[in-house]
């Protein structure tokens, strides 16, 4: 008696601590090489626009740090645009030289990014602001002079709205962002699609 139960033992303890056959491994994998194929573009997408989300955001606290320190300053201040390597560099002139200094606030934008309607030709699928409603149906580009606000944070000369917009150098599938800057210094960050309209981010 007592034989027949170890042989039983035996029995189910090696049918159930059998590992996975060859077949089973093979479509588990198969099943998650699909589920990676169709998972990864869609990660990539949703990282992609985030990173322009980012920088948007960025831009527009560098704004706003610029309309303070104007007030808090009660001087004019400005924020210029230039050129680092291969990055476009926004920088509030602390100290008035008119030059990149390491102690001015600055956004770095990464190299496969640019400020696509500072372009001499603008990317055909990115729409003007004339879907931004009033008052940013007609916009300035930022001017090589740069924006400046005023003591009473307002932009000097009451120039304006100016409108920056961000995008990748290579694709623009991802779309666009940009920021608007109204002479009063009212910001705001929007986005599209390519070929979209703009939308005040969320």
């Amino acid at each position: 008696m007592k034989l027949v139960k170890n042989r039983l033992c035996r029995h189910t303890l090696s049918k159930s601590s059998r590992g996975f056959s060859v077949v089973e491994l093979v479509v588990a994998l198969a099943v998650a090489l699909v589920l990676a194929a169709i998972a990864i573009p869609s990660i990539m997408t949703t990282y992609s626009q985030y990173r322009l989300g980012v920088q948007a955001s960025l831009i527009a606290n560098q704004l706003d740090l610029l309309r303070m320190n104007a007030v808090r300053g009660n001087t004019t201040f400005t924020l210029y645009s230039t050129t680092s390597g291969s990055n476009t560099v926004l920088y509030i002139d602390l100290n008035k030289n008119s030059a990149l200094d390491s102690t001015d606030p600055q956004v770095v934008l990464p190299a496969d990014m640019q400020i696509s309607n500072s372009l001499s030709t603008a990317p055909t699928d990115m729409p003007d602001s004339s879907s931004m409603g009033t008052p940013y149906s007609t916009t300035l580009k930022l001017p090589s002079t740069g924006i400046s606000f005023t003591s009473n944070g307002t932009i000097s000369g009451a120039a304006g709205p100016y409108f920056i917009v961000i995008g990748y150098s290579n694709n623009s599938k991802y779309g666009y962002r940009a920021i608007t800057v109204t002479p009063m210094g009212e910001v705001k960050v929007w986005t599209t699609s390519s070929g979209g309209t703009w939308s005040v981010a969320s």
